[in-house]
């Protein structure tokens, strides 16, 4: 469980940084965003499984063992990221969701789906 919450709190400060980078630069819908969010949740995910299987496991690893050890690790990502995307949508940026509106309904009167 320590190497889960130690990972887990790890992708936590990349996800706030990166969550930041993105509020200040005003690129949050970009793709950009979608893949840096992806590779962090892949490299708290499998590094949490790498580290316990070398350092809590001495070198062996079965399936279920990585399995669970992904398991607790994403659900404690999974909660932090919760609480993060709920400050920043309450706390940080409050306008975050008609933001996103306003956008989404600019792309449909682009494309003449909206009146």
């Amino acid at each position: 469980m320590k190497t889960a919450l130690q990972f887990a709190l790890i992708g936590f400060l990349l996800s706030l940084v990166e969550t930041l980078a993105y509020h200040f630069t005003g690129n949050f819908g970009h793709w950009s965003a979608n893949l840096t969010s992806f590779l962090v949740t892949v490299f708290v995910i499998a590094g949490s499984v790498y580290y316990f299987k070398i350092k809590e496991n001495e070198g062996y690893l079965s399936i279920s063992e990585g399995l669970v050890q992904a398991l607790k690790t994403g659900l404690i990502f999974g909660v932090l990221g919760s609480i993060l995307a709920i400050i920043y949508v309450k706390v940080i940026n409050p306008e975050f969701m008609n933001n996103i509106m306003d956008q989404q309904i600019a792309k449909l009167e682009e494309q003449g789906l909206s009146s």
